[in-house]
């Protein structure tokens, strides 16, 4: 059992001690940057008692950003899942997929709600959908377990930069996945023997 905060925030920033709550919800937007991310399922991850975190509401497949202007712009699948592989790969236990107009049941017969790109129908086989399904399947051949966040491990050329690589690697170091945001070269460092 959990509960669905507000934005930008997490269901232990009120709940996290009390027996009811069994795992951490956040919503971490339809507008945070990417760096906002790790820091933020971290901040859950590593409270005391230990509870899975999960990201209940990252970036919306086809949503206008909240920290942008100007009319007419929509995040996109790669903003998805961008955001998909950011929380998983920050320690998050899963994320949940999102359309702007599917969870409105945007249609012909409603009233449209910030701008809906097409109706529910239309967007049932948009091409994040699919791309969580493929970061599923990529989590399922992992020792999903085990894998504990490992940022220090990998380092770009663009690190500090809006779109961080992030590292997961299993207790016994022996693998390491990488995520690479931005198809730039990677260095990853390899704990001894």
């Amino acid at each position: 059992m959990t509960v669905h905060p507000q934005g930008g925030m997490s269901s232990s920033q009120p709940f996290h001690s009390d027996d009811w709550l069994d795992f951490n919800m956040q919503q971490t937007g339809h507008g945070n940057r990417y760096d906002q991310v790790h820091p933020s399922i971290e901040r859950d991850w590593v409270l005391k008692p230990e509870k899975p975190v999960l990201d209940g509401e990252p970036r919306y497949e086809n949503h206008p950003p909240f920290n942008e202007l100007g009319d007419g712009v929509h995040m996109d699948n790669d903003d998805c899942r961008r955001a998909a592989y950011a929380s998983v790969f920050s320690g998050a236990c899963g994320v949940t997929y999102g359309c702007h107009a599917v969870w409105q049941m945007a249609s012909d017969r409603t009233v449209p709600i910030n701008r809906p790109l097409g109706t529910w129908r239309e967007s049932l086989h948009l091409p994040g959908a699919r791309q969580y399904g493929l970061l599923r399947r990529l989590m399922d051949t992992l020792p999903f377990g085990d894998l504990l966040p490992a940022h220090e491990l990998a380092s770009s050329e663009s690190e500090g930069d809006w779109m961080p690589v992030r590292a997961l690697a299993t207790v016994g170091h022996e693998m390491v996945a990488v995520y690479i945001p931005h198809g730039r070269p990677v260095s990853v460092s390899v704990v001894g023997e």
